[in-house]
This record gives structure tokens, sequence and C-alpha cells, in this order.
């Protein structure tokens, strides 16, 4: 046996740090990650066995103990899985072409009624808490795709997290994003709704803590007005710790709990409907800066609705993102939520 080390790439994506991943050597499965090249050497780990029922799962970079001429991880199934290494929080993208055929069944689930396409499998190991986001932009999405994620066993369906297929007949444009724990396992699927979709998609995965200014979750909604989103989120219990706060009409500041903070782009809507679903008394309100109260939206900025979580709040579409906080109120214990996006 001897130690095989393939080319890694690196890049710091924005104020949340570097990431590192498998190089564009992956061509050789059909996969180029769209990062700068700049030859830097790092073990791109193993693929993704089921946590807990013998597999024993990715490596994070690192030498690999392996045989000769072995290829990195290819994606053709949960055996295979494509190892996602951050260092740090940060983002990776893929350009990448599915299978000519797949055998992981991915519906019905809410929101997705099947999945019965070829798939690339991708496995994430989550370091410590934070977000998990993926989208596949439907201007890089060549074939009618389903995205969805799986907690520990790759192979069960009973594992679904969340699953999204755009509007019937739509070629891309889903996106799913959800809170992780440390040391959970995620396995992220690029599908397609029928066995004869399948063809080229670009993937964009972010990592990111989600609960202060300095790292919001990312949204970018590519699609167009009449297509969704569904987000799932959860607020941590305690006292605000980043003086974030929301000017309603019940309160001038209202929340005063923890919170969790996105960043709204969607470049082809007007505007886009936020609805949000809580465990708790939630507060929901937007702004163009997230650290200044004073750029609070003008109009319905603030929503404190009286039913325990159940806000309405229109932020503008466009290229510039808009922060939206889930807030939750001082008296109120935190808890998890589901956010619905419906561009206009």
């Amino acid at each position: 046996m001897r130690s095989t080390a393939w080319p890694g790439c690196l890049r710091v994506v924005g104020a949340l740090g570097a990431l590192v991943a498998t190089s564009a050597s992956l061509s050789a499965c059909g996969l180029v990650v769209g990062i700068q090249d700049i030859d830097v050497t790092t073990g791109a780990g193993g693929g993704g066995g089921d946590a807990g029922d013998g597999g024993s799962g990715g490596g994070s970079g690192g030498d690999v103990d392996a045989g000769p001429d072995v290829p990195p991880p290819r994606g053709l199934g949960c055996d295979d899985a494509i190892p996602l290494v951050f260092a740090g929080f940060g983002a990776l993208e893929f350009d990448a072409e599915t299978p000519e055929s797949g055998t992981i069944e991915g519906g019905p689930f809410t929101g997705c009624t099947t999945s019965s396409g070829p798939e690339h499998v991708y496995v994430f190991d989550a370091p410590g808490p934070g977000f998990l986001t993926a989208s596949l932009p439907a201007a890089a999405t060549s074939f009618d795709s389903v995205l969805y994620a799986r907690r520990t066993s790759c192979s069960n369906p009973d594992g679904i997290v969340l699953c999204h297929d755009q509007v019937p007949g739509t070629l891309g444009g889903e996106l799913i994003s959800f809170p992780v724990t440390a040391g959970e396992r995620i396995y992220l699927f690029v599908d397609g709704v029928a066995p004869e979709d399948r063809g080229a998609y670009h993937l964009t995965v972010s990592f990111s803590p989600g609960a202060s200014c300095a790292g919001p979750v990312p949204i970018v909604l590519g699609t167009g007005v009449g297509s969704f989103a569904t987000l799932l989120g959860a607020n941590e219990p305690g006292m605000d710790n980043h003086a974030m706060c929301g000017k309603c009409t019940t309160s001038e500041c209202a929340g005063l709990g923890r919170q969790t903070i996105y960043s709204i782009k969607a470049p082809l809507a007007k505007e886009v409907e936020v609805r949000l679903q809580a465990t708790f008394d939630a507060v929901l309100y937007a702004r163009t800066t997230c650290e200044n109260k004073l750029t609070q939206l003008a109009q319905d900025g603030c929503v404190d609705a009286p039913d325990k979580g159940n806000e309405v709040l229109f932020v503008p579409g466009g290229v510039t993102p808009t922060i939206l906080v889930v807030d939750t109120n001082a008296d109120s214990p935190a808890g998890p939520f589901s956010i619905r996006l419906n561009l206009k």
C-alpha cells in the first residue's frame, strides 16, 4: 500500500475564510471544481460510507493510504460520495455532469414528487455548528433537476432533511439551506426528476455560521417570478449577544433574543415574499446593512405577529442583497423554524 495525494485548490471567500477542495483533476470523473488552482497539495479524502452502519466515512485532508492509481471519489453512489471539505467557513463550487444511470430514489418528500434520474452524491461531516446551503443555478443547469439532503444514512429515505424541486419542468433553480451540528454527517444529492433527466450542472455549497453579521447565511435566488425556496433554521436559546433588534409597531426594539441572519438576493424578481413559521415567539425584520438599525426597510420592515411564529414580510429583489433577521422575543424560548421564499 502506498500513500496517494491529489492536487488541491485554495481560495479565500469573502470574510468567511478559506476553503479546501479536490482540484480540477476530478475532470477524470466529469467534475471540475470552480476555484483557482494555486498548486497546493492536499489529500482528497475517502468517499463517505453511512455513519454507524459499517462505512468508515471520508477523510478531511492529508495523505490517503490507498492502493496504486486509486481515483478520487466520483459521486456515483453512497460509497463513492464526494467529500465537501471546508477550512473553517466558506463556499465550494462544482461544475459537473450527472452519469447516465443511477440507483438512489429520493422521493416522494414534501416539495418533491420523485427523483428517479441518475445522481451525484456528496458528503459533508460538519466540523461544528452552522448552516449548510446548496443551490443549482437555473442558468447553469441543463436538465430537470432535484436537490435534496439526508442525515446520517445515505441510503435511508427516512433521513431526509430537505428536498427541493423547482416549478415543474424548470431546469435547475433548486436551493436548500438548513442547520447542522458538530459531528453530523450530511449526504447531498444532485438528482433528476425522471430517468431521462441528466446533464450538466453548477453546484454551489456554502457552510456559514449564520448567527452574526460577520457570517450571514447566503441565499441567492437565481430563478424568475413564480419560483420558490424553503429554508430551515433554528435559533439558539439565550439573550442577544449582537445588539440586534427590530423596530416594530409593537416595540421600538423587538427581539433581544438570539437570531439567525440571512443575506437574500433575487436578481430576477421585483420582490420576495418571506413567510416564517416558527415554534417560538419570533420577530422578522429586514435591513440593507446588517449592523445598522437605521437601514431597516421603511414599510413593514419589522413584523411581530400576535400568533407564534406566523410572520410575513416582503423584501426587494435585484442584485443588491437584503439582510433578513429571524429574531427571538426576549420572553420566549428559542427553537426551530422554516421560511418559504416566494418570488414575485
